[in-house]
């Protein structure tokens, strides 16, 4: 059975995937942040609070026709969560296709998502959840 923590971060994601800005911030703490693995792409580097998480979003899903994430197995500490994400998606102006994994690290606060920090791979995000 699903933790409570667990459960809150795999909402986040299906919201995301079905493109739900209100359920996203139900369950995003008003004073979240997140630090995206991609922010040299995207508009910012770290993006803050519920604004910061409509522009997040926006400036992901701007760049692709499509885009889906898939949560696998998490590693659960305390309040930080450590699990692998599937990113498929097309690409807008290409129409190419692109599939990878990625890592998050999760903190969950007061039950809500209250930070994201993307990893490349799984060692180095094991390494930032092991650190505290």
């Amino acid at each position: 059975m699903a933790s409570a923590n667990e459960a809150v971060v795999r909402r986040v994601y299906a919201a995301a995937n079905a493109r739900d800005m209100d359920a996203i911030l139900a369950d995003t703490h008003e004073d979240c942040e997140v630090h995206p693995l991609l922010g040299a792409n995207l508009a910012a580097d770290v993006y803050r609070g519920h604004e910061g998480v409509r522009q997040w979003t926006s400036d992901l899903w701007g760049d692709w026709e499509s885009f889906e994430t898939s949560v696998g197995e998490m590693v659960e500490r305390g309040d930080r969560l450590l699990y692998p994400v599937g990113l498929r998606g097309r690409g807008r102006a290409s129409g190419a296709p692109f599939e990878t994994e990625i890592f998050h690290l999760t903190t969950v606060r007061d039950g809500l998502v209250f930070r994201i920090e993307g990893f490349s791979d799984r060692e180095s995000a094991m390494r930032a959840l092991e650190a505290t």
